[in-house]
């Protein structure tokens, strides 16, 4: 129910849906779940714009990720991690989570590697052109 009303862009009504199954996963000692619930709200508060909340929650689903050696749900969060520092700019770091996650796709074999390769692919093109808007300006000063 969380997911509808988060693709739906109910937010908070998301957020209480989540929170309520993340309270249950714990009680169960499930970390798949508490992995998976914490990513999602790491999603919600990402397409919110809250970008330091999704960070800490998707380095908590991360850490659970590790835990249970799950290489295709921590190559996920890399992604979504990925994502969250190319829209806050910070490209360098943004490739470097593109890259291991990639990685990690291409040694699964995983359908995702074309995804996270296309993003790789468009944020070096948009890095090569603010350097080359960079190079210009400079160029027009002297």
């Amino acid at each position: 129910l969380g997911t509808i009303h988060s693709h739906q862009g109910n937010y908070e009504e998301a957020v209480k849906l989540y929170n309520q199954s993340l309270r249950t996963f714990e009680e169960l000692g499930d970390k798949s779940g508490i992995a998976s619930t914490l990513h999602q709200l790491g999603n919600i508060h990402s397409h919110q714009g809250n970008y330091e909340e999704a960070v800490k929650l998707y380095n908590q689903s991360l850490k659970i990720k590790e835990e249970l050696g799950d290489k295709g749900l921590i190559a996920t969060t890399l992604a979504q991690l990925g994502t969250i520092h190319e829209e806050k700019e910070e490209h360098e770091l943004a490739l470097q989570f593109y890259f291991t996650a990639f990685k990690v796709f291409d040694i699964l074999g995983s359908p995702y590697r074309e995804l996270v390769q296309k993003n790789i692919e468009r944020l070096e093109g948009k890095m090569r052109e603010k350097e080359e808007k960079k190079k210009k300006k400079w160029w027009k000063i002297f």
